[in-house]
């Protein structure tokens, strides 16, 4: 029997906190190593372990599992790829297993036995390299990033033109990320999903809100991971309790509070005044009105 991503874990990082999100997050990557799932989204508020388990150890596991096979890490810069690297590196030897002495590189390590991972950031360069597990870590870095329309539309055409045509035949991708904004990576791969031209992905959806609410709407080909907890429930009781997530709604506001916490980005528009109905000027008129509104 091999061995589970969950007993893998235990051997690898004796530490991990196996919180009741954790243990939801473990079986749907499971699910992905034993060949069931092959698109997969996950959407969590920060600091929250995802970057844990998805990159830094379920990327062990799998070349642990399957040392003739490729993963790839991906995030937002080639840096934070490559610490992502290191760390899985690290939790592939401490799970038991071994490397090739002179190829353990953090951008690019090898067990020796074909397979091995390969680290860059969104837009970077993959030449050369192919993937049988794809992970895409956070591809936005902050708000600002998630607001330019350039940086956007270079991250989709990075995941058409580079990444996606890395995917070895039987692949799988999963992107894990915090959304940001309504048409970051994952809004247009799920609007991409509902496109008339388009043959669907079909992608399994792990939504996890920093509390639970009414789950959202997908488009219908997607298959959404059940939220077992009561309306009202924080995802992390043990280190965000309620109190501690109101206080932070209340000091960020309630527009990036809905994008990193509840994973629902909202246009940054008003509900009465849109952007576009304005008219930047380079200086104040010396007739003007002034305006506030609640």
């Amino acid at each position: 029997r091999p061995i589970s991503f969950r007993e893998f874990i235990r051997r690898a990082n004796p530490k991990y906190e196996f919180y009741p999100h954790a243990e939801t997050l473990i079986a749907v990557l499971q699910r992905v190593a034993d060949g069931e799932l092959r698109r997969v989204m996950i959407f969590m508020p920060p600091r929250h372990s995802k970057s844990e388990t998805v990159s830094r150890l379920f990327s062990a596991y799998y070349v642990y599992r399957f040392p003739m096979r490729w993963a790839a890490i991906t995030s937002y810069g080639a840096k934070l790829a490559y610490s992502l690297s290191r760390n899985a590196r690290n939790h592939y030897v401490l799970g038991g297993g071994s490397l090739a002495g002179d190829a353990a590189a953090v951008e690019k390590w090898e067990m020796g036995q074909g397979g091995g991972l390969w680290a860059t950031g969104v837009g970077g360069s993959a030449t050369g390299f192919g993937f049988h597990l794809g992970i895409i870590d956070d591809p936005l870095k902050d708000a600002e990033a998630a607001s330019s329309e350039q940086v956007r539309e270079k991250q989709r055409d990075w995941y058409r033109s580079t990444f996606s045509t890395r995917e070895e035949p039987g692949g799988a991708i999963v992107l894990v990320m915090t959304r940001w904004h309504e048409d970051d990576l994952a809004g247009w791969l799920l609007a991409e999903e509902e496109g008339e031209d388009e043959t669907p992905e079909r992608w399994h959806i792990v939504n996890l809100p920093a509390v639970a609410e009414e789950p959202g709407t997908f488009p219908p080909t997607c298959t959404v991971e059940p939220d077992r907890r009561a309306i009202g429930d924080a995802l992390c009781e043990a280190r965000y309790p309620l109190r501690r997530l109101r206080a932070i709604e209340r000091r960020i506001g309630p527009y990036f509070y809905s994008a990193l916490f509840r994973q629902w980005p909202q246009p940054l528009d008003g509900t009465m005044f849109g952007r576009s109905d304005f008219r930047i000027v380079a200086a104040c008129p010396n007739t003007h009105w002034r305006v506030r509104y609640w």
